[in-house]
């Protein structure tokens, strides 16, 4: 019997700021960002090393005693498609 793989189930929401409300179809829905305090960090680099951004915030989370409240977002500041990697700005928002 060969052994059985899982993967660990994650959500991705991409977003795009909009001026009203639109309604559900096919899937796809309308949703919207936390609104209150959060830790927030710019990420330098290829979006495979963000782990060590996150791992910074959430010891500085530790040490100021936060705790994490739901869902948290990476916003690209500047264009992956033409950005070289080591350039790239993502901004990393993680509710308290």
């Amino acid at each position: 019997m060969s052994p059985i793989s899982t993967v660990p189930a994650f959500d991705v929401e991409v977003g795009f700021p909009i001026a009203q409300v639109v309604p559900e179809k096919d899937g796809l829905f309308m949703s919207q960002t936390h609104q209150g305090k959060a830790v927030v960090a710019t990420h330098k680099g290829s979006h495979r090393s963000i782990n060590t951004t996150y791992g910074k915030m959430f010891a500085f989370m530790d040490e100021q005693s936060l705790a994490f409240t739901g869902t948290f977002y990476d916003c690209y500041l500047t264009d992956p498609a033409t950005t070289p990697a080591k350039e790239l700005l993502t901004k990393v928002i993680i509710p308290v």
